[in-house]
């Protein structure tokens, strides 16, 4: 048995998408949407900041308090700082402890800034077509696809065991790993 570590394979992207920012001479901003006082998304957050400021890559944080706004209030919030902001590039959304609030953010999130395939748009057109968008996959997925590829994990016709079914884990991995059939 292997363990694999994604310390070096991690090291390696960075050093990768680095070299390309300063070469393609981009500043792209990601905008995280924090909702509530969840704190595991703390330490999720603050791995953001570091790794991608190291990089070059901007990081605006919204963090919004009230899990009681109205659905109006959530879509312009929404529409003004990410979906219509020409200064950010793309967006990811730390859970919310309140479900009803995530559904409407995955409504209203433009698909077009969606980096985690969060929006209900997005994750549906991967579901009916595995080749969408081939390199977007949720973070956590996409981190399992790139040390099976770092370390030349051939998954072809092998048995594959994936716990939860999550939408921004176990679900996506699924369809990734079936594709790849």
């Amino acid at each position: 048995m292997k363990i694999l570590t994604g310390k070096e394979v991690a090291e390696s992207l960075q050093e990768e998408l680095k070299n390309k920012i300063a070469e393609n001479n981009i500043h792209p901003t990601l905008c995280v949407l924090k909702f509530g006082n969840n704190k595991s998304d703390e330490s999720y957050l603050k791995g953001i900041m570091n790794t991608f400021n190291k990089i070059g890559i901007n990081v605006s944080l919204i963090e919004i308090e009230n899990n009681n706004l109205s659905n109006y209030e959530l879509w312009s919030l929404i529409e003004d700082k990410v979906n219509n902001n020409k200064d950010v590039d793309g967006c990811i959304i730390l859970n919310s402890d309140n479900l009803y609030l995530q559904e409407k953010v995955n409504m209203y999130i433009s698909n077009l800034k969606d980096v985690d395939l969060s929006s209900n748009i997005n994750y549906l057109k991967k579901l009916i077509n595995k080749n969408y968008k081939d390199e977007a996959l949720p973070c956590t997925a996409e981190a399992v696809i790139k040390l099976l590829d770092y370390y030349n994990i051939n998954v072809d016709g092998a048995n594959v065991t994936i716990i939860g079914r999550s939408q921004r884990v176990g679900a996506p991995l699924f369809i990734e790993l079936t594709s790849r059939n």
